[in-house]
């Protein structure tokens, strides 16, 4: 009889200590992927992984504003998205940016760590292109669209 209680606290002291173990270990990321990325921002949806600059442009306007325009791509979650990097210029600057595939719906602007902001993400499978741009007002004067083209990939 003492062998089998012996046996049993031992079984249930492994299942509770297995439990804990289970708990204690780390979630895996969740990670979206290609079309599934669509509209989700990619701080916390593809963090981490290798993520590529796939074109990048600066723009200087009227010598008042300045800013850049890189056009991103994660190989994790094989999504692309589009940042804007302003850099600071003399005006009031505003901007209002989107990201697309061609011939598909654009997303706007997700997230913003100064001097940086970014788009929600867009389908990057092969296949597909990453586009971006973004309208610019100076002083609330409407400036222009600015657009990099896109990128096939």
């Amino acid at each position: 009889m003492r062998t089998r209680i012996s046996a049993l606290v031992v079984a249930i002291l492994v299942a509770v200590a297995g439990a804990s173990v289970a708990a204690a270990a780390p979630a895996q990321a969740a990670y979206c992927d290609g079309a599934g990325c669509f509209g989700k921002n990619p701080e916390g949806n593809c963090t981490g992984g290798i993520v590529d600059d796939l074109l990048s442009r600066e723009y200087k306007v009227e010598q008042k504003a300045s800013f850049r325009i890189t056009l991103r791509y994660s190989r994790t979650c094989r999504a692309g998205w589009m940042r804007l990097t302003v850099y600071p210029g003399i005006g009031n600057q505003g901007y209002s940016g989107s990201a697309w595939n061609p011939g598909g719906p654009s997303v706007g602007f997700a997230g913003h760590l100064a001097p940086n902001t970014w788009t929600y993400m867009i389908d990057a499978t092969p296949g597909h292109s990453v586009c971006g741009g973004t309208h610019l007002y100076i002083d609330g004067v409407y400036k222009g669209w600015y657009d990099p083209g896109c990128v096939a990939r």
